[in-house]
């Protein structure tokens, strides 16, 4: 299974590998690291928190082929905001 994912940070990187493999049940997954753009600013706030992983998800999905495409986004109050889209 091949997942686009929109980070260069390493540790979110291997989370979300993780996360694939545990949820799909399966050994492996080629995770391909892009620095996707979130379009939100810096410390953004409720939508635009929802807004930037979606931007990120998007862009993956721009930039390459693969199963899914991942875009992640923190801001406060939400931890993490997780997009994973499958077109």
């Amino acid at each position: 299974m091949k997942v686009i994912i929109g980070t260069k940070n390493q540790k979110k990187i291997d989370v979300t590998a993780s996360v694939f493999m545990s949820t799909m049940k399966i050994d492996a997954v080629e995770a391909i690291a892009r620095d996707a753009k979130s379009n939100v600013p810096e410390a953004p706030h409720n939508e635009e928190t929802f807004q930037g992983a979606l931007n990120r998800a998007q862009e993956c999905y721009e930039q390459g082929e693969a199963d899914y495409f991942v875009g992640l986004e923190s801001g406060p109050g939400i931890f993490w905001r997780v997009y994973v889209c499958r077109y």
